[in-house]
């Protein structure tokens, strides 16, 4: 892509300063949020299951995208490019293990809290320590079978202006626009509609539940149990959204390949090119808000969170004290 005028140079300042914002953001909050979850649920036992063990996962995979990918982007846009190739098979790593661990892991939850909720009794069953790390198993095969599967197509270009870099996957055999639909369909289309089936279910169950406490036919359900449900919704919620603008770029401009057209950032015009690099930014944002939505939603680590938060403002006011006595002492 190249800016022949002074507007294309402008458009292209201002969204990099935007693309800067959003992965600085990424970079920061990711990295905080996410080692917080995880230190959480390493340190309490009551954290220690099958549901929390699939968050600790999740949490993984988001912190490895704010660092290399977030990271790697912020790097990129002040023209400092590293070690080519070797940053290329890095980026498609990462990617690849997050499109299978985020998705996977937010489908999983919401048949777990549908399982808890809906058909209770049936819990142990379904729900057992052995069965939690075959399924954790899975998942990590599938995504390194993924990503094998994008370095066979890795590739490394430069961007006309002489100054930026992209990675592209063009796997053998197959066009761009395919493998494009068919992620999408597999990573965001299926994980989406599962969840959504399962949350409205757990909606309804909840509502029909409702009424039934208020006549008194049953009595009223535990408050934590959908308490953990909504904050699982508002985590998928966070993911469908953040993650829609970038699927539905990737099917726009697979189609347009059916067509004849070139996907390449390279050859995109220069409105299509900060849409697309703004929805990649957004992939990082999800990565690095969903830990908070568990920070804020989680009854337990809400608590944990304002006292630790108490505690560092206590510290940062207590040690002004010192100046201050050691002024009036010295008077």
């Amino acid at each position: 892509m190249t800016f022949n005028s002074s507007e294309d140079k402008l458009t292209y300042y201002v969204s990099t300063v935007g693309i800067g914002v959003m992965c600085s953001f990424s970079l920061v909050f990711g990295v905080i949020g996410n080692l917080y979850v995880l230190s959480r649920i390493w340190q309490e036992r009551s954290l220690q299951n099958m549901r929390y063990f699939l968050v600790a996962n999740q949490s993984g995979a988001d912190m490895i995208v704010c660092i290399f990918l977030a990271g790697s982007r912020l790097i990129s846009l002040f023209k400092v490019d590293f070690f080519h190739m070797v940053r290329c098979v890095l980026i498609v790593i990462f990617y690849g293990v997050s499109e299978v661990i985020s998705p996977s892991v937010l489908t999983l939850l919401s048949m777990e809290r549908f399982i808890i909720i809906v058909i209770p009794f049936q819990k142990n069953e379904y729900i057992t320590k052995r069965k939690k790390f075959l399924i954790v198993g899975v998942l990590w095969t599938v995504a390194t079978s993924f990503t094998i599967l994008l370095l066979f197509g890795s590739q490394y270009k430069k961007l006309p202006t002489g100054s930026q870099y992209y990675c592209v996957v063009d796997l053998p055999y197959i066009s761009q626009g395919i493998s494009s639909i068919f992620v999408t369909i597999i990573f965001y289309v299926c994980p989406v509609t599962i969840q959504l089936m399962l949350y409205g279910t757990i909606a309804y169950n909840a509502l029909k539940t409702q009424r039934s406490s208020r006549t008194g036919l049953e009595p009223k359900p535990l408050g934590n149990v959908y308490k953990i449900g909504k904050m699982f919704f508002f985590a998928s919620l966070n993911f469908m959204l953040l993650k829609f603008p970038l699927h539905y770029f990737e099917i726009l401009y697979s189609i347009n390949e059916f067509r004849g057209a070139d996907n390449s950032p390279a050859d995109m015009g220069r409105v299509k090119y900060v849409i697309w690099s703004y929805s990649v930014s957004l992939t990082y944002i999800s990565a690095a808000t969903t830990p908070w939505v568990y920070i804020f939603m989680s009854p337990f680590m809400k608590e944990t969170f304002s006292k630790s938060a108490g505690k560092l403002r206590k510290m940062s006011s207590f040690s002004k004290i010192p100046r201050n006595i050691a002024s009036e002492r010295s008077v």
